[in-house]
């Protein structure tokens, strides 16, 4: 009888003696990060950088990333895109993601606490923390990405929703004005229509759209509190030059580019680099502008990864910039324009599913999301099999493997391997 074990989204699979609650990691690793959706440098402290992963929870680095350490154990789990620091108190380090979780270290890491409280199931895409007041705000999107909403707490425990405007929307990004403590800006987004950038000028209490756009990001100038900058989704760089009264946009990008973050050079603003979702069209995966926009060029020489989230420069070095891909996090010491992987520290694998041999049981077969992983002596060593198949099921008493190349709707067949 076939032994399958199958794993949900799980970043390394372990399996070993069945012992209660003992359990040994046999691998395997793949050579790259995890998923970094969200990079922050700390305020007070420019050598410390925090890192959100998908399903490693948070990673935090003492050098500017040349090392890194998983900070954040098991208390924060699941998909982590975003990160903040409490600007009147740096050790304050939040993170939200994905089952509208948002999660709170007091001491730079050490520990951390859910302060969820009633906010509702969702995915948390955005933490602003109100300057001088200590507020907490997030920006959500719904269980089905068109339900979602700007909630905010006093007391990190109770949550309460801020306007019923985005009630039906998917909320991607929430900002508050550095010129004006009451002006909001929320970009939204309904499923499969364009979102819509609100402002509000009295603390959320009303609101006005302000563009028609599907906005994933927005930053302010570090020097100029007037102009913001929004990267869109499928769509441009746009840009205000008046607090979000008025927009035009940047040309030179590709039509087809999703841009998912933006960041300024806080000690020159001319330069700029955005992220995008490069990979899936075989265009770079960051941009840079030198002269205040008016300019791109790609920007990701020695990038292992085209699917960029984040992107930030060092606020103490405006020749190093730092930015988290599909495959971990990179980092660059000429202004974003040629890139190092820095992983150390940093493991990461999805593991779909394993097969064991019924015949040689110190044979199993690893479905990740790079391909099929053989071990011959139970996980000791692992080796890259050929092809992306995804194993089913082994003929009894045989070395014969029978798999599929993906699944459901999109499967491509069923192929046969008799070694």
């Amino acid at each position: 009888m076939k032994q399958i074990i199958f794993t949900t989204l799980m970043l390394t699979f372990c399996i070993g003696p069945v012992f209660p609650q003992q359990w040994l990691n046999v691998g395997p690793y793949n050579g790259h990060g995890p998923i970094i959706e969200g990079l922050i440098q700390d305020t007070s402290n420019p050598q410390v950088l925090y890192a959100a992963s998908n399903g490693e929870g948070i990673y935090k680095s003492l050098d500017k990333g040349d090392t890194w350490a998983q900070i954040s154990q098991n208390a924060v789990t699941g998909q982590m895109s975003t990160l903040a620091i409490s600007p009147g108190n740096p050790e304050n380090i939040y993170t939200g993601g994905s089952g509208g979780k948002i999660y709170k270290s007091p001491d730079g890491g050490n520990m951390w606490i859910d302060i969820s409280g009633n906010l509702p199931a969702g995915h948390i895409g955005d933490i602003e923390i109100m300057p001088g007041q200590g507020a907490v705000y997030v920006a959500m999107a719904g269980p089905l990405y068109n339900e979602g909403g700007v909630f905010m707490t006093n007391n990190e425990i109770d949550w309460i929703e801020i306007s019923q405007d985005f009630a039906n929307k998917k909320v991607n990004s929430f900002e508050i004005s550095p010129a004006d403590p009451q002006v909001f800006f929320a970009a939204t987004q309904q499923y499969s229509t364009n979102g819509i950038l609100y402002k509000s000028l009295d603390g959320g209490i009303t609101w006005s759209e302000v563009l028609d756009k599907t906005i994933s990001d927005l930053k302010f100038d570090p020097n100029n509190n007037q102009k913001i900058v929004a990267a869109a989704e499928s769509e441009r760089i746009y840009r205000s030059e008046d607090n979000g009264v008025s927009w035009d946009y940047y040309y030179g990008f590709p039509s087809i580019t999703d841009f998912l973050d933006v960041t300024f050079n806080s000690n020159n603003s001319n330069e700029m680099l955005v992220a995008s979702q490069g990979s899936n069209y075989a265009i770079p995966g960051i941009y840079k502008s030198v002269n205040g926009g008016e300019s791109w060029f790609g920007s990701d020489n020695g990038m292992t990864s085209r699917y960029v989230f984040s992107v930030l420069f060092d606020m103490e070095n405006g020749q190093n910039a730092f930015c988290g891909s599909r495959l971990g996090f990179h980092k660059s010491a000429d202004g974003g324009e040629n890139w190092e992987t820095s992983i150390l520290g940093m493991k990461r694998l999805f593991v779909y599913s394993i097969l064991i041999n019924d015949s040689n049981p110190d044979h199993w077969i690893a479905d990740t999301d790079v391909g099929m992983q053989i071990t011959e002596n139970q996980g000791q060593d692992w080796a890259q099999a050929n092809g992306y198949c995804t194993p089913k099921i082994y003929l009894p008493g045989t070395d014969t493997v029978y798999g599929i190349i993906g699944e459901g709707s999109y499967s491509d067949g069923i192929y046969i391997s008799n070694d």
